[in-house]
């Protein structure tokens, strides 16, 4: 596992930026505005540390049950085709959804 280390009062400084950013709206440039005087921590307290640690780690395995309905047509080319590729249709949809949303999965015209 990689640490990465936090450097000391990190300053991001937002007047050297481009004076032709074009906010959203007032809100934007509100928030922009209210990140010039943020410091970062020179540390993390190693509880801290191996508290979010743990958040991070659980969050990544974390998965949701879901009901879906599918037509009897598709379930069955679903389950089809996972048995081709010899894994469970249920890893096969988590594997098409997953490929989706990581922008991996793209239709052919």
């Amino acid at each position: 596992m990689t640490k990465t280390k936090i450097k000391s009062e990190n300053k991001i400084d937002y007047d050297k930026m481009s004076d032709n950013i074009k906010y959203f709206d007032n809100e934007e440039r509100d928030l922009v505005e209210s990140f010039k005087n943020v410091k970062v921590p020179n540390k993390i307290d190693k509880k801290s540390q191996v508290h979010y640690s743990k958040i991070f780690k659980n969050a990544r395995r974390k998965s949701e049950q879901i009901n879906i309905r599918l037509t009897t047509q598709d379930l069955f080319s679903f389950k089809s085709k996972a048995v081709a590729a010899g894994i469970p249709y249920q890893t096969l949809l988590t594997s098409l959804i997953h490929k989706y949303n990581m922008g991996r999965l793209v239709e052919v015209t």
